[in-house]
């Protein structure tokens, strides 16, 4: 089978998925292995896996719950709470240290024991004897602290924290739109906590530096992508201060987004020379990967978060028309509208380029381009062309999004007509399915556009 991807076992004439449960929680699942059906063919496993692979790491994470420690102060802080809400203890006052036992006939006091609390902790203590603090499980430890009456402080909330918490409470809403939701949420916190760091507290964010790291968004991304980003982190900053009851003010609340769509009307594609020099420095002095990103995104016309986010599940080679299908998955979506959701032909040297990456992947990768599939990866990779675009021309207007450019100029060149046009490029028509009336035949057409326009050639 040509797809590099785990946990895939052929049978009979149909594929499957077959994966080894951790011993530590079989007895819990039932089970020693998770098998599931993924299609009869490779192209059926393509378009399978993620949901089955997802749905494997859903179980598994539900499962491993009860065993796993917490990942944040803030986690063991809610873990300890509902430990504490299961014996009735809702507050330091229904702690009592010691309780006094009256004679009923005399009414006097007869002895004074240890609370049932306190003797829970004496004996989940014992459990631990001899053992330094540092190595009692944390959740115990926690427990341990506020039976014997050390009752806890909330902690500081954290961005990863807020998060949770509020894709806790979405998903309980049930809405079937929160499978977008999540990746939307999971983009934005994920560049959040790259600008700001990982353990970032919210009480930490000041206004100031909310303002420097939106500008740093529109850096690298149109004013409206900004403001629908931002409002989900305003969202999920909100919910926290909420739902936690946090004394602190929302640092973005207020922010104006500056409109940047003219400057990027400006972009220009590059000149032929331009174009040809960019390419010799790229495979002179870039790594392989990014030389096969250049390639890629050339010979497709797609944006770069559509190419360095690729997952292996998006790449359909056993086709008659090889092609990218251009999907949302947990690294990116695709938020440009529905349009952008779409198949593109992998042709000449784009198509070489993405066999050449698939090869080189190690076993177990899950996207084309490791180094760059996570939340703030197209910036990244966009930063590490942009040193190769620079030495060849300073112009502000050429960039690597110039690309799209060229290859529309390409395309307009060749006399591709305007619906073949929209379908490579992924903007919205409505006459498009009109006109073709199969997938197969909207990629043969495609494919020919692409060959006319000479994509196919890089820098022609």
């Amino acid at each position: 089978m040509s797809l590099k991807l785990p946990y895939i076992q052929p049978r009979g004439k149909r594929f499957r998925y077959r994966r080894a449960v951790p011993r530590e929680l079989r007895d819990a699942l039932g089970k020693n292995e998770i098998v599931l059906p993924l299609g009869r063919n490779e192209q059926e496993v393509a378009r399978n896996y993620s949901k089955v692979h997802e749905k494997a790491e859903k179980l598994l994470e539900t499962v491993q719950g009860g065993n796993r420690e917490p990942e944040s102060e803030f986690e063991a802080y809610k873990l300890l709470m509902e430990r504490l809400k299961e014996r009735g203890i809702y507050s330091p006052s229904d702690l009592q240290a010691e309780q006094t036992l009256i004679d009923p006939v005399s009414g006097e006091e007869k002895e004074v024991v240890s609370s049932p609390f306190e003797q829970e902790a004496d004996a989940l203590a014992e459990k631990y004897e001899g053992q330094p603090a540092s190595q009692i499980p944390p959740a115990d430890l926690l427990l341990i602290r506020a039976l014997s009456g050390s009752f806890p402080e909330p902690p500081d909330i954290t961005l990863g924290d807020a998060k949770k918490s509020y894709l806790e409470a979405k998903e309980q809403e049930g809405k079937h739109t929160f499978r977008r939701l999540r990746n939307n949420t999971n983009k934005i916190i994920g560049i959040a906590e790259d600008y700001f760091g990982k353990n970032t507290k919210l009480s930490e964010i000041r206004r100031p530096a909310a303002r420097e790291f939106v500008k740093s968004l529109l850096a690298t991304h149109i004013s409206s992508t900004v403001t629908r980003r931002l409002s989900t982190l305003k969202a999920v900053i909100n919910h926290a201060i909420t739902e936690l009851e946090l004394n602190i003010s929302n640092p973005f609340t207020k922010i104006t987004v500056k409109d940047t769509s003219v400057a990027r009307d400006k972009r220009q594609p590059f000149t032929e020379s331009e174009l040809d020099s960019i390419w010799k420095r790229i495979q002179t002095h870039a790594g392989e990967d990014l030389r096969r990103l250049w390639v890629i995104l050339w010979g497709t016309g797609c944006r770069l978060e559509e190419v360095s986010g690729i997952s292996i599940s998006e790449i359909v080679l056993d086709h008659e028309v090889p092609h990218l299908n251009i999907t949302p998955n947990a690294v990116r979506g695709v938020d440009k509208g529905a349009a952008s959701r779409r198949l593109v032909p992998l042709v000449g040297l784009a198509l070489e380029a993405t066999q050449e990456a698939l090869k080189a992947l190690p076993d177990g990768a899950e996207h084309l381009f490791p180094g760059y599939a996570k939340y703030n990866g197209a910036t990244n990779a966009s930063a590490a062309l942009m040193k190769h675009v620079r030495k060849i021309t300073t112009d502000k207007q050429k960039v690597v999004y110039s690309l799209r450019h060229n290859a529309k100029d390409a395309m307009i060149k060749a006399g591709v007509n305007d619906h073949l046009q929209e379908m490579i490029f992924g903007r919205n028509s409505g006459g498009i399915g009109s006109i073709y009336g199969s997938n197969l035949e909207r990629l043969k057409a495609m494919q020919d556009a692409i060959e006319d326009a000479t994509l196919i050639q890089l820098g022609a």
